[in-house]
């Protein structure tokens, strides 16, 4: 039974480069819009204020409920600081429900399945889904720590590469072509300039162009060999005949080696999705 008949449920999903907002009635979608991510570890008090009031001016009613889905909401204390914001903002008739994105993937692939569900955007996560509920995470520690297999890690390599000219002739002139590369604008872009990690995943797009070229193809199913490796062996342990699902636009854009590297490690791809909302809607739609 859906306890939110005749109110107003704002959902907001948010990687590290954009921000999905959607308005529910009852049982439709009336508002939809597009923002740039919101990760409060790089976004003053202010700053998200001023982004959350100006979705404020354009929605069509005001929200009694809000459920915020983000990257960098991990922590209590950027739970309960985004939360307190949302609430100054828009005013709902109960605080805003803050949690990390991954429970978002996780939410989106259906109540009660089970289930290794991955996060392949930007940055990049995994957890463990038995009946519908986390029971365990792993990754999501940032580019620099982590993040691999995302459009964040993907590009970090293409630059390392790049600058110790540690990649083929062919690939060397297609960048030089395409991508117009200056040492003093990537050491500007990632040690100086804000989110540093939507700067490198903007190249994930040139593996995508050229995915068939051997030398992309074994760069980017070594990043998802490390994800898999990394993080799914970690959760799995006994249970290795559980789904693999996938959210985000990397593994949206590389499912055909996303598959392959899953038949090798003997997992089973159950689904991939370019983002969760979909599935947001329908579990909050059932609440």
């Amino acid at each position: 039974m859906n306890t939110n008949t005749g109110k107003y449920i704002l959902i907001v999903e948010s990687g590290a480069t954009k921000a999905n907002w959607v308005l529910l009635s009852s049982s439709d979608c009336i508002f939809n819009e597009q923002s740039p991510g919101l990760n409060p570890y790089f976004l003053s008090d202010d700053e998200m204020e001023n982004q959350f009031r100006f979705i404020k001016s354009k929605l069509p009613e005001s929200p009694h409920f809000i459920y915020f889905y983000g990257t960098g909401c991990g922590a209590e204390n950027q739970k309960v600081r985004v939360s307190k914001i949302l609430g100054l903002v828009f005013n709902p008739f109960t605080p805003p429900v803050v949690d990390t994105d991954i429970i978002a993937a996780a939410r989106s692939i259906g109540k009660g399945k089970n289930g290794l569900v991955g996060i392949l955007g930007t940055g990049s996560n995994a957890c463990l889904v038995k009946n519908g509920h986390i029971v365990a995470m792993a990754g999501g520690f940032g580019f620099i720590l982590g993040d691999e297999g995302s459009g964040a890690s993907l590009g970090l390599t293409l630059l390392r590469c790049w600058l110790n000219q540690e990649m083929p002739a062919e690939i060397q002139s297609l960048v030089k072509e395409e991508l117009h590369l200056k040492k003093e604008e990537i050491f500007q872009a990632v040690y100086k300039n804000p989110f540093p990690s939507r700067y490198l995943a903007q190249f994930a797009p040139f593996f995508f162009k050229h995915k068939e070229h051997w030398w992309i193809k074994e760069v980017v199913k070594q990043q998802f060999n490390l994800f898999v490796k990394r993080y799914f062996m970690g959760l799995i342990k006994e249970n290795q005949d559980l789904k693999v699902y996938f959210i985000g636009s990397v593994a949206y854009f590389f499912e055909t080696i996303i598959a392959e590297v899953l038949l090798e490690n003997k997992l089973s791809l159950g689904g991939i999705v370019k983002d969760p909302m979909a599935g947001l809607i329908q579990f909050h739609l059932k609440d």
